[in-house]
């Protein structure tokens, strides 16, 4: 193997981690499984392209993006602003109808 190249190592949406041996003349060379772990991805990498100095971890985002959270709570707001107004509503029918029914 020679040393030119480089590994690339990045979690997947499954929570799988892949490693990827980068060619500089644009062969890319995937690892055929998915480890649990960032550390065992590191190391089979590692094993099967030892002479490869430039190991590039990709790190995952971490917690959910900000204008998500905003749209959800937005979306509760609407929700829970619907719900109200729907008892208000139910609560004024129940007394108009309680001022037709009272003598």
């Amino acid at each position: 193997m020679s040393d030119s190249g480089s590994i690339e190592v990045w979690r997947q949406p499954d929570g799988f981690w892949r490693w990827r041996y980068r060619n500089p003349d644009g062969t890319d060379l995937l690892s055929n499984e998915g480890y649990g772990d960032r550390a065992a991805a590191v190391e089979a990498a590692r094993t099967a392209y030892p002479a490869v100095g430039a190991l590039h971890v990709h790190r995952p985002a971490r917690g959910v993006p900000g204008w998500l959270k905003r749209l959800a709570a937005v979306a509760v707001m609407v929700w829970l602003g619907r719900k109200l107004l729907g008892g208000l509503r139910a609560i004024s029918k129940l007394r108009k109808l309680l001022r037709v029914l009272s003598p």
